[in-house]
């Protein structure tokens, strides 16, 4: 975890538009591919055993290896946000996209335990998770707009 949130500290540079792009730690995809290697490995031993309480075992290790895998595959893709002074655009990790101008936001709140900003905005919420390399530069412009309501813990 330490290692994770000392890249959350990194200052990112504007991409051409002028936004500041804030990307998953690259520790997520090597994570994803160990943890779906693994996933495989123990569906290939099962089918060379064919043994049936070995097959029941490397099914539910092949789900749990394999999803979570799969999960932070996914957060490494498809979670980014992108923000300047007038509009904050976030990208879920199933990659579904949300822009938002500043001033649209209600409320913002810091979840220590969690380790994400909920961004509350008319009947919708989002989170922005603490692992993406610059989460910094994000909860920094939160303070300088005012919109960080408490933070949690």
């Amino acid at each position: 975890m330490g290692y994770l949130n000392k890249f959350s500290k990194y200052e990112v540079e504007n991409d051409e538009l002028g936004y500041v792009v804030l990307r998953m730690n690259k520790l997520y995809k090597l994570v994803a591919f160990i943890c779906i290697g693994v996933a495989l490995l123990f569906l290939l031993v099962s089918v060379c055993l064919q043994e049936n309480t070995f097959s029941i075992i490397s099914g539910l290790m092949l789900i749990f290896f394999g999803g979570f895998g799969l999960v932070s595959l996914l957060y490494y893709k498809n979670h980014k946000v992108k923000f300047d002074n007038d509009t904050i655009i976030i990208s879920n990790w199933k990659g579904a996209e949300k822009e938002l101008r500043w001033n649209e936001i209600e409320t913002i709140e810091y979840n220590k335990l969690v380790g994400q900003l909920k961004i509350s905005y008319k009947d919708m919420t989002i989170n922005i998770h603490q692992h993406l390399v610059g989460f910094d530069m994000v909860f920094k412009k939160v303070k300088e707009k005012k919109l960080l309501k408490n933070e949690l813990n």
